[in-house]
């Protein structure tokens, strides 16, 4: 066995309550469910057949993840590691010792029934998604700061349009906090399954929906400007870019992108991971910039902003000297 003072990876023992938890009521829930009822037909079954009475040994069980076969004392169980556990390695083994006496090892610390799953873990799998992890912490902390500010400077320069931007902002930042907020109560986690697709394909016809909306509005607008404009193609093609810009994750588009997640395992699924990591986590990010910072409209706010503070830095200065003058005159005469 592995040294377990590193780190220690106990599932529940005879039950699924702590795998209920974690799940969260998933499809993997009722595959779990099956491989119990499975593991209790294979002991009511074959243990009494494998074993006479007088040998010592240690029963199957099941520990939540998988189900250990009836093992002679003394003797260290394996079975491969559970392929549905995210950074493990199917392809390799998790141990489960059965002591002297006949029973299952106990942690000392839980004194539960413990299955040694350390020699599960894929070390590069797990570096690669910590790596992940920074990745979305760092995206999101941008995006969120970014966002704040943009919000201050809407506030700031208050006019009628700001109130469709303090809008949008604000249903983002709600938006994220709530997810925030489910994830910290809840431990939700959606979960990879065949049932996805009841969520994916509304999302992936409502992606192609926006697309055909957005073709049509560049349609437009290359129309219209072509019509009215005696050098239609640089200010239409500008027009056109800069609507496609505004548009594109207004509309979510840039999910087209990302459209179906490579199989486990295959050599485009790290590819994806980083790239969707990037991608979602600094969508507040080019919002910001798209509608906030490299908005004309702001540009010029904040130009007439300092010209004003100019004009009156400029102001006080002529006050105090003519001041200063008009005393100097008098304490002359």
């Amino acid at each position: 066995m592995s040294d377990e003072s590193d780190f220690v990876i106990t599932p529940s023992s005879t039950n699924l309550t702590s795998n209920v938890k974690l799940l969260e009521k998933t499809s993997e829930i009722l595959f779990l469910l099956r491989l119990y009822e499975k593991c209790e037909a294979q002991k009511k079954d074959f243990d009494h057949v494998m074993f006479n009475d007088s040998t010592l040994y240690c029963p199957t069980m099941f520990d939540g993840w998988s189900c250990w076969n009836a093992t002679l004392a003394g003797e260290t169980a394996r079975t491969p590691c559970p392929n549905f556990i995210v950074g493990f390695d199917s392809r390799r083994f998790a141990l489960r010792t059965c002591l002297e006496n006949g029973t299952w090892f106990q942690h000392p610390v839980t004194r539960k029934f413990w299955s040694n799953y350390t020699t599960c873990i894929d070390i590069e799998d797990l570096k690669f998604r910590k790596a992940m992890n920074i990745i979305y912490i760092s995206g999101y902390s941008i995006s969120l700061a970014t966002l704040l500010i943009s919000l201050v400077i809407f506030l700031i320069f208050k006019k009628a349009m700001n109130i469709i931007y303090i809008s949008g902002y604000s249903i983002s930042l709600a938006t994220l906090l709530i997810s925030l907020v489910i994830f910290l109560i809840f431990n939700c986690w959606m979960n990879d399954a065949h049932s996805r697709w009841i969520l994916t394909v509304p999302v992936c016809l409502s992606i192609l929906v926006n697309l055909a909306i957005l073709m049509n509005v560049l349609r437009v607008l290359l129309t219209k400007l072509h019509s009215n404009s005696t050098n239609p193609a640089p200010i239409g093609i500008r027009k056109a870019a800069r609507a496609a810009l505004i548009l594109v994750p207004l509309f979510g588009l840039h999910h087209i992108l990302l459209p179906f997640r490579p199989e486990p395992k295959s050599p485009w699924e790290m590819v994806y991971d980083v790239f969707s990591a990037v991608l979602v986590s600094s969508q507040g990010l080019c919002v910001s910039i798209l509608f906030c910072f490299a908005n004309v409209d702001v540009h010029g706010a904040f130009r007439k902003m300092f010209y004003r503070l100019q004009r009156r830095g400029t102001h006080s200065t002529m006050v105090l000297h003519t001041n200063y003058c008009h005393s100097t005159r008098e304490f002359q005469l």
